[in-house]
């Protein structure tokens, strides 16, 4: 046998083994078919749960209105609640692993129709989605198996305990319909005295009381406070007793609609009942999220400490004694017009310039006088602001070394307030003041080597800290 022969014999010999072994080789699993298209849960319009104790249906006539429980009771749902339950369903959910195809394993994954949970999902008359839903998995997956299928599959489609309340668990425990940025009017009455609030050209305004420039800020997240409001319990019954003598009533309005919640004694430490005047339900709820609608005057007053918005500014100026910094914007960009102090930083500039806009009062101060009004008092800084329209605001800040807050008060005004010292230490800087730079987060003391001053001249002999 030649040398070229034996060559060839063996090359059959080690593909006709190859073949042999792909042949005997056991197949590996088939590739998963089964999907859940994606959904578009705004588009829904019904949703059915399934347990072993019932069903619970919910409904609405079309994506614009509010989701119902209309089956076994009839009450508004709690819509992030179901929110949670469709999210998972916004894309096309991809099965991770196929478990089994056999009967014999629903108890196992708790996918049997006494042990799972089944999701009914319904665009008009079209059902759209239908699982049982078993244990869950780890890494927000559960056991699933489509209704009318022997197949078990691990699935991202949430959590099962999101599925598993009563009907009553269902219930919107939102006090108010309303949205915040729906809400035009807030009657509040409690032991500050009878306020009310009116949204008008898109600015809060004080009614029916002694008129002050209110915070907007603040009166916004006392909207969002009121509309977000949520029940701890919801009560069967309601005593009037509980509300003879009343914390705290209070009244919102969206355009023509209007409702008015009354709170009344407690129930328990730090809950208080609460009764809802459209369909005197009752409530109870926590007395914590209550104490924005107890603010005083003096903390409601506008803390802003210029009116202007950010794109309304044309030209900055700040002086303090003999000291002066003029920025001019130019399209995009701040230019420096003119400084005492020679060049300066410009990206400083625009980062304190953008400080600045956005500048607020720590807290109105009525029993405070500022300390002085002399124009030549080199301890005042002074910060003006002009709009492109050519209008003018400024604040005077009583600067006193060694002090975390200094007085200030706008120009033309005698309202003092507080401020905090380091919102205004860049202007000092760009002023030509020796006002050290923050110290940047998560330097540890001591600096890079995060030791202890003392502890750095205690090394031992031949070690050095590198600079």
């Amino acid at each position: 046998m030649t040398r070229r022969t034996s060559i060839y014999l063996l090359v059959f010999v080690v593909l006709s083994i190859g073949a042999v072994v792909k042949a005997t080789r056991p197949k590996g699993p088939a590739p998963i078919t089964y999907r859940i298209p994606a959904i578009d849960p705004d588009e829904l319009t019904k949703v059915v749960i399934t347990q072993s104790d019932g069903t619970i249906v919910f409904e609405r006539p079309s994506k614009d209105d509010p989701w119902k429980i209309t089956d076994p009771l009839s009450f508004a749902a709690d819509s992030n609640a179901l929110k949670a339950v469709l999210r998972p369903f916004e894309k096309e959910i991809t099965m991770d692993l196929k478990m089994s195809d056999d009967k014999e394993s629903f108890d196992r994954y708790e996918v049997s129709p006494e042990k799972g949970i089944t999701l009914e999902l319904y665009q008009g008359g079209d059902l759209k989605v239908a699982l049982v839903i078993g244990k869950s998995a780890p890494g927000g997956a559960a056991y699933i198996r489509p209704v009318n299928s022997n197949e078990v599959y691990r699935a991202r489609v949430g959590s099962r305990a999101r599925l598993e309340k009563k009907a009553e668990a269902w219930r919107d425990r939102h006090l108010f319909p309303f949205k915040a940025d729906d809400v035009t009017e807030m009657h509040v009455i409690d032991e500050k005295g009878d306020r009310r609030f009116v949204r008008e050209d898109g600015r809060w305004i004080l009614r029916d009381s002694d008129a002050f420039d209110l915070d907007q800020r603040s009166i916004d997240g006392l909207a969002r406070s009121a509309a977000n409001l949520r029940a701890k319990d919801i009560l069967d019954k309601t005593d009037d007793a509980w509300f003879a003598s009343p914390y705290l009533r209070l009244e919102l309005r969206a355009g023509d609609a209007h409702d008015t919640l009354i709170v009344g004694d407690e129930a328990s430490k730090n809950v208080r009942y609460a009764k809802r005047l459209s369909d005197n339900q009752g409530f109870t709820l926590r007395q914590s999220s209550l104490g924005g609608f107890f603010k005083s005057d003096d903390d409601l007053r506008n803390k802003a400490a210029f009116s202007f918005k950010e794109d309304a500014i044309s030209k900055v100026e700040l002086a303090k004694g003999e000291h002066r910094l003029v920025v001019k914007k130019n399209e995009d960009s701040w230019n420096v017009e003119e400084s005492t102090d020679g060049q300066v930083d410009d990206k400083e500039v625009r980062s304190t310039v953008t400080r600045l806009l956005r500048l607020r009062f720590a807290a109105y101060k009525p029993d405070e006088s500022f300390p002085s009004t002399k124009p030549d008092d080199d301890s005042l800084l002074r910060i003006t602001l002009e709009s492109k329209d050519g209008r003018r605001e400024g604040i005077v800040v009583a600067v006193r070394e060694g002090e975390n807050e200094f007085l200030a008060h706008r120009k033309g005004e005698e309202a003092v307030f507080s401020i905090r010292r380091r919102l205004l230490d860049s202007s000092r800087r760009l002023l030509g003041e020796d006002i050290p730079e923050p110290k940047r987060p998560g330097m540890p003391p001591g600096g890079r080597a995060g030791l202890p001053p003392g502890i750095r001249n205690q090394l031992p002999p031949g070690i050095k800290l590198r600079p």
